[in-house]
C-alpha cells in the first residue's frame, strides 16, 4: 500500500477514535490523562526546534 493512503487511514482512524473516546466519561479521563501528555511533549518538542530557526 502507497505511503499516502496509509496517512490517510491514519489520519481518519484517529479522528473516529478520538471522537468515540470524547463521548464516554471512560474515554475522557483516558484522553486527559494518556493522550494529552504525549500531544503537548510533541507540541513543546516543535517549539524547541521552531524557536532556533526563527531567532536565527
Amino acid at each position: 500500500m502507497k505511503l499516502h493512503w496509509k496517512i490517510i487511514i491514519g489520519m481518519v482512524a484517529g479522528v473516529i477514535f478520538g471522537l468515540l473516546m470524547s463521548q464516554t466519561s471512560f474515554g475522557l479521563d483516558f484522553i486527559k490523562d494518556w493522550i494529552k501528555p504525549f500531544g503537548t511533549i510533541f507540541i513543546n518538542l516543535l517549539k524547541l526546534i521552531a524557536m532556533p530557526l526563527i531567532s536565527l
